[in-house]
């Protein structure tokens, strides 16, 4: 995938011989059409968490995040690339660490969360075994339906630049 997104202008994405998006590289990125084409390309993989869309929340187990206007009501996957989550003091998220993939000063997180696993960017210092907070950054959250198949939301394209 990392050669695709690098050198073609469009590419297709097959699941088990059939093709699930055909685009150029970062429109699939951006805007996939369905869970696998999201967990595909980028790495770390986006994030997917079960959640339960109501009252103007995104309800998941052990996180509850404002829902999106355009939310629909009742059972959603919440996707949440690693690259929009932060680890902090504070955030909906929590997780202990069980990896770290180190990049320099910052890099990503891998946790072990009530949601499931999560990976979040990191700055300075983490250990294995900390518990922490993760932080969305600004409006960063993938809606699909509830068996993957359907991309219900983007984040605005104006985040992209």
């Amino acid at each position: 995938q990392g050669e695709a997104m690098t050198l073609a202008t469009r590419v297709a994405v097959f699941n088990q011989g059939v093709l699930q998006q055909l685009g150029p590289p970062l429109e699939l990125y951006h805007r996939p059409a369905n869970r696998f084409v999201a967990t595909f390309l980028g790495s770390p993989s986006m994030n997917l968490l079960p959640a339960r869309a109501e009252g103007g929340l995104l309800k998941g187990a052990g996180f509850s995040l404002p829902a999106p206007a355009e939310a629909p009501a009742g059972e959603v996957l919440v996707g949440l690339r690693p690259q929009d989550l932060r680890v902090g003091a504070e955030g909906p998220l929590a997780g202990e660490i069980e990896a770290v993939e180190r990049l320099g000063f910052d890099g990503f997180a891998f946790l072990k969360s009530a949601a499931g696993p999560l990976v979040a960017r990191f700055e300075g210092l983490v250990e294995v075994g900390q518990t922490v907070k993760v932080q969305p950054q600004g409006d960063a959250t993938y809606l699909f339906s509830s068996d993957g198949q359907t991309a219900l939301r983007h984040p605005p394209a104006e985040r992209k630049a």
